[in-house]
């Protein structure tokens, strides 16, 4: 095996390497919640009967596969705190006050562990074990590429894509939480309806459409546009210069690149925004998830007062992929498919000494 081949994939069930596979079912345990009847609950379990059943009517593969990368809530029963008997309540449940609430199961590990702890509640990162947490990054970013492949089949944003909202078991990351998340064609009404909260891990179109939505009887101006460019660019909270990770120069070009992309929406209906935003809408995830392991480069890859990446091209070339994800022409986005191949080559292709040197980053 080569240099490179060594690191190239990660060990765990990959279809590469001859392992066996581990029964991951045992690893699992299936825990019924009590919760009050909330919309975001009530959310959660449309967007995961959707996704479950969009699995079954597309056959048992893409049912399994639907296991792999998700934990959806199933719904066992709506009832009144009156009906409840005591010993279907978990440890979790904390009964507030009287009314109607919702009874429903959830798989869950049985040691819970999100991609969170995984990354950054781990013992200090040092030159000797670099290497292997390089290879746990890029391994849950191509796992979760990959579930995110699947919710654009089934036309799904998640809203949150957090390292809090996703949980890790045998190295595998699982999406979990559907409190946030949103059908494509439930946008405009939850938008309507204040349920999609600005957020740092939604893209600039998602603050275009905030803006048409509240304003049914007025069109955006070119002074809307500006603004609403420069608030997301910043500085200020939820913006892109609030992540410290990208320069100057970068933001000014970023700035100047949206207006210039969306110039279109400007005293357009809300109905010809909306129906040609919804192109975008399969980029959301992907934008999401490009700014969360951005950030993730931040923290471990980039010393303080440092050259960028300590000039190493593998880290280089995955920034730069990870940047083109969060384009402001989301015509110019790679799909997940497309950014797993790439992620492979840069690997690939990469010089052994770079991947050496990322124990020295």
């Amino acid at each position: 095996m080569t240099n490179r081949n060594r690191y190239f994939f990660y060990p765990c069930n990959t279809e590469k390497r001859n392992i066996q596979k581990k029964n991951t079912q045992n690893m699992f345990t299936l825990k019924t919640h009590v919760e009050s009847n909330t919309f975001t609950l009530q959310n959660a379990l449309r967007i995961s009967r959707h996704l479950q059943e969009s699995s079954i009517n597309s056959g048992d593969e893409t049912s399994i596969e639907i296991s792999r990368f998700f934990c959806p809530l199933n719904l066992i029963s709506n009832t009144h705190i009156a009906e409840i008997n005591e010993d279907l309540f978990t440890s979790e449940a904390r009964i507030k006050k009287q009314g109607d609430y919702i009874i429903y199961s959830q798989k869950e590990p049985r040691i819970k562990n999100t991609l969170y702890d995984s990354l950054y509640n781990t013992p200090t990162i040092t030159k000797q074990n670099m290497k292997s947490f390089f290879m746990k990054y890029i391994y849950s970013l191509k796992k979760i590429l990959l579930s995110l492949s699947l919710l654009r089949e089934k036309e799904i944003v998640v809203g949150n894509i957090h390292p809090s909202t996703i949980w890790i078991c045998d190295e595998c990351p699982y999406i979990h939480d559907f409190a946030t998340s949103f059908l494509y064609s439930d946008t405009e009404r939850f938008y309507r309806d204040n349920r999609i909260k600005t957020s740092l891990f939604l893209p600039l179109e998602a603050r275009i459409l905030e803006f048409i939505t509240k304003n049914d009887n007025f069109g955006m101006t070119m002074n809307d546009l500006e603004n609403i460019c420069e608030a997301f660019i910043g500085p200020g909270p939820y913006s892109l210069s609030a992540l410290s990770i990208f320069d100057k120069t970068f933001l000014e070009e970023y700035k100047k690149r949206s207006i210039f992309s969306l110039r279109w929406v400007v005293n357009k209906s809300k109905q010809e925004v909306l129906c040609r935003m919804s192109q975008a809408f399969p980029s959301w995830n992907l934008y999401g998830l490009s700014i969360m392991y951005l950030l993730v480069m931040r923290d471990f890859f980039i010393r303080p007062n440092q050259v960028r990446f300590n000039n190493n091209q593998l880290l280089m070339n995955i920034y730069h992929q990870l940047r083109k994800n969060i384009a402001p022409e989301f015509e110019e986005r790679d799909d997940e498919i497309k950014n797993m191949l790439i992620l492979d080559n840069i690997l690939f292709t990469s010089n052994v000494d770079d991947m050496r040197e990322i124990g020295k980053t």
